[in-house]
């Protein structure tokens, strides 16, 4: 956790990361995004408390001096080229000892994989995440991860592979 700065929570959901981290230190400037609006209203109604400042759109957002960017569940609705752009850009936004944090589910041939893709496609078809995601689920394995990261430029600090974890999971910690 930075000592200041500002942190970019980037497909904050309702916002609970985004509100922790604000909550573990008051002097972080933390923004959370999400593409879907109703969670982002949702979110909005903590603001007051929090000072987390929550956004549906990232036209307006500067993208630079990051100390933080959170990766919650949010890269497995991208297509691999696109995890590649947005990885470039948080690498570029973020300062020279900034860190992005990816906690994302991995493809794998395992049953929990099997249950958790069922899952997240019914969630899809429901639109429990709202409008606006593709109707796909693009999962890579820790190698990927690794090469998408290093490539970037990022150093990875620490990465803890499935399994570890009731569903198949991955959790990464880079610095620039």
């Amino acid at each position: 956790m930075p000592n200041s700065g500002t942190v970019l929570d980037y497909g904050c959901g309702y916002g609970i990361f985004a509100n922790y981290v604000k909550m573990k230190n008051e002097k972080l400037k933390v923004i959370g995004f999400d593409i879907s609006k109703t969670r982002i209203d949702e979110a909005r109604k903590t603001s007051d408390k929090t000072g987390v400042e929550f956004v549906d759109k990232l036209d307006d957002f500067k993208f630079d001096d990051l100390k933080l960017v959170l990766l919650i569940d949010v890269l497995i609705f991208l297509k691999y080229e696109e995890k590649i752009e947005l990885l470039k850009k948080i690498y570029s936004a973020l300062t020279t000892d900034g860190i992005v944090f990816i906690k994302d589910t991995l493809k794998s041939d395992s049953f929990r994989f099997k249950y958790t893709y069922f899952e997240e496609r019914l969630k899809l078809k429901l639109k429990v995440y709202g409008d606006g995601l593709a109707p796909e689920l693009n999962y890579i394995t820790p190698n990927e991860f690794v090469e998408i990261l290093t490539k970037t430029g990022f150093k990875i600090v620490n990465l803890i592979p499935e399994n570890q974890f009731i569903y198949p999971g991955i959790f990464i910690i880079a610095r620039k």
